[in-house]
C-alpha cells in the first residue's frame, strides 16, 4: 500500500477556521548569507532547495552563472559548498528545476546553457562531492535565446507533474519570447517531446517574463498565466493556446494565480521588476476570458505605472523593480500574504547600485477588509540584492523560509522564518525517508503514539508530539475522522 502522490515533504493547507494568528510585530526572519563568493561569472541566476544527497533534509542548489554548486545542509548552519559541478562550464539561465529526470532516485538539474541548448545535468548520486555532473541536451536550436523561466507542471492532468514550461527571451528591452512545454521520453537521453504555447510573441512595455499554471477559468483544464496576461488552454495542451492581455503595467516580471480575495476563483498577482514599480493583484470578476479585471495595488505606486519607473529620492516609499514574487499565508491567519524582492539598478541619478548592501525583501501582510488592505514589513533591510526568491521550509520547523540569489551580485541568501506561532500547515510523516507516505510510515506513527517502549526508531528520530503533528491536520491535538478525511482527500485528489 503506497501513496505515491505524496512527495517527501507535503504541506496540507487547513481550512480557514483553523488559525494561529501572528502579531504584527512578530514577522521576523533571520538572515544568513549562504554564499558571498559564487564564482562562475559572479551572477547566480537561480537557487532551489531539494534533498540532493537523499539524507532526508533539504540542501540548496544554485547555478545559472556559468557554474553549478550544491550547498549541503549538514545541520550546523555552515552550508559546505561543492562545485562548480557543471561539466560544460556554460550553464546560463534564470530558470531551473530540480527533478529526478532519469528516475534513479536522486534529483537532477533541468536548466540551460547560456543562450543555447536546454538540457539536464545528471546527479551522480551519493554524498555531495566535487564530481562534475554530466550534461544531456533535450532541446536545441535556441541560439541567442535566453531561458528566463522554467517550471514543472501537470498540464495533461494525469497526476504526474512531468511537463516543463520554458520561457525563452530574445534580448531584454521589450523582448520577444517563446513559450514551450516539454516532456521527457521514456529514454530521458532522447530529445524531449516539445509543444508550442506561443512563438516569437512580442513583449511590449517590457512585459516578457513570469509564468504559473492553474485552472484560471474553471473549465477543468490547466491554463498558463504569463507576465501581464494569460494563455487559455485549448483542452488538449498540445493544441492552440489563446492569449488574453490583462494589464499594461510596465515591466511585469512575475505572475501568479491565487485566490487573493477568498471568493472561490483565481485572481492574478503581478510584480513589475523589469524597470517597473509595484506589486498588484487583478480581481477575477467571473469571466476571465472576457474581463474586466479589477486592478488593485498591493504596494504604493507613484506616477504613470505604464511607463518605465524612474528612481527619485522622493519615491523611496514606493517599491522599485520588484524582481521576485511569492504568495502564501506566511503569518498563519487564514489569508494570503505577498513576499517580494526590491532591486536597485544604479541607472538613475541617486539610485543605489545593484552591488550595494541596501536592498530589501518585503512581506505584505494581508489585513483583510473590503477593499483588502496591506501592511508592509521589511524582513531583510539593508541586505545584498535578492533577484528572485522561493518559499520553502528549509529547516523543517513548519514555517516557510525564503531563499534567494543576487544575479548581478555574487550572493546566495537564506532568510529563516521566526514568526510565532507556527502557521497553518503540517509536515506529513514520511518517517522512513523513502519519498512516499506509506503503510510503514503509518505503523511508525501508530507505534510512536502508543509510547516509546513500543515504537520502532523512525528515520530521523521523531518525538511523539511530532508524530501527532504529522497527521493532526485540523490542529485539535488528536487524530480523528476529520484528519482521516483530509488525508483521504489528498490521497484521492478529491
Amino acid at each position: 500500500m503506497r501513496f505515491s502522490r505524496f512527495r517527501k515533504v507535503m504541506f496540507v493547507i487547513l481550512p480557514s477556521a483553523f488559525v494561529w494568528p501572528a502579531r504584527a510585530g512578530d514577522l521576523v526572519f533571520e538572515q544568513t548569507y549562504v554564499d558571498v563568493n559564487y564564482g562562475g561569472n559572479s551572477k547566480p541566476g537561480w537557487v532551489r532547495a531539494g534533498d540532493v544527497d537523499n539524507d532526508c533534509d533539504l540542501d540548496l542548489v544554485a547555478g545559472g552563472g556559468n557554474a553549478l554548486f550544491v550547498y549541503e545542509n549538514d545541520g550546523t548552519g555552515q552550508w559546505p559548498r561543492y562545485g562548480s559541478l557543471d561539466a560544460t562550464g556554460q550553464m546560463g539561465c534564470n530558470g531551473a528545476v530540480l527533478h529526478d529526470v532519469d528516475k534513479d532516485g536522486d534529483l537532477d538539474v533541468v536548466a540551460a546553457q547560456y543562450n543555447f541548448d536546454l538540457g539536464w545535468w545528471k546527479n551522480p548520486g551519493g554524498s555531495p562531492a566535487e564530481t562534475t555532473w554530466a550534461f544531456h541536451v533535450f532541446a536545441s536550436d535556441f541560439q541567442d535565446w535566453y531561458l528566463h523561466d522554467l517550471i514543472r507542471a501537470d498540464l495533461d492532468l494525469d497526476d504526474r507533474a512531468e511537463e516543463f514550461i520554458a520561457v525563452l527571451t530574445y534580448g531584454y528591452w521589450n523582448a520577444p519570447f517563446h513559450l514551450y512545454w516539454f516532456r521527457p521520453q521514456n529514454d530521458p537521453l532522447a530529445p524531449w517531446e516539445r509543444h508550442t504555447i506561443t512563438e516569437n510573441q512580442a513583449g511590449p512595455n517590457n512585459n516578457h517574463a513570469g509564468v504559473d499554471t492553474a485552472d484560471l477559468d474553471g473549465d477543468g483544464d490547466i491554463d498558463v498565466s504569463f507576465s501581464n496576461g494569460w494563455f487559455e488552454s485549448p483542452g488538449d495542451p498540445g493544441g492552440d493556446w489563446i492569449w488574453h492581455e490583462v494589464t499594461n503595467v510596465y515591466g511585469v516580471s512575475n505572475s501568479l494565480m491565487r485566490d487573493i480575495d477568498g471568493d472561490g476563483d483565481l485572481d492574478l498577482v503581478m510584480s513589475a521588476g523589469h524597470h517597473g514599480q509595484g506589486v498588484y493583484w487583478f480581481e477575477n470578476t467571473g469571466k476571465p476570458a472576457e474581463g474586466p479585471w479589477t486592478h488593485n495595488n498591493i504596494s504604493k505606486v507613484v506616477g504613470d505605472i505604464t511607463q518605465r519607473h524612474q528612481y527619485a529620492a522622493d519615491t523611496t516609499e514606493h517599491l522599485h523593480h520588484p524582481e521576485g514574487l511569492e504568495v502564501y499565508d506566511i503569518d498563519g491567519d487564514g489569508d494570503l500574504d505577498v513576499v517580494v524582492c526590491e532591486l536597485f539598478f544604479g541607472e538613475d541619478p541617486g539610485e543605489p547600485a545593484w552591488s550595494d548592501q541596501v536592498h530589501n525583501v518585503y512581506l505584505f501582510e494581508n489585513l483583510g477588509g473590503e477593499p483588502l488592505t496591506w501592511r508592509k514589513h521589511n524582513i531583510a533591510p539593508d541586505s545584498y540584492p535578492s533577484h528572485l526568491l522561493s518559499l520553502i521550509d528549509i529547516d523543517a520547523d513548519r514555517r516557510l523560509d525564503v531563499i534567494s540569489q543576487g544575479a548581478g551580485m555574487s550572493v546566495v541568501s537564506l532568510y529563516e522564518n521566526r514568526i510565532p506561532p507556527r502557521p497553518l500547515y503540517r509536515v506529513a510523516g514520511d518517517f522512513d525517508c523513502d519519498g512516499t507516505i506509506d503503510l510503514d510510515d503509518y505503523r511508525v506513527f501508530s507505534n510512536c503514539m502508543a509510547g516509546p517502549d513500543q515504537a520502532p526508531e523512525p528515520a530521523p528520530p521523531v518525538a511523539p508530539e511530532a508524530c501527532l503533528d504529522a497527521f493532526d491536520f485540523d490542529g485539535d491535538d488528536d487524530v480523528d475522522l476529520v484528519d482521516a478525511m483530509v488525508l483521504g482527500a489528498d490521497l484521492t485528489g478529491e
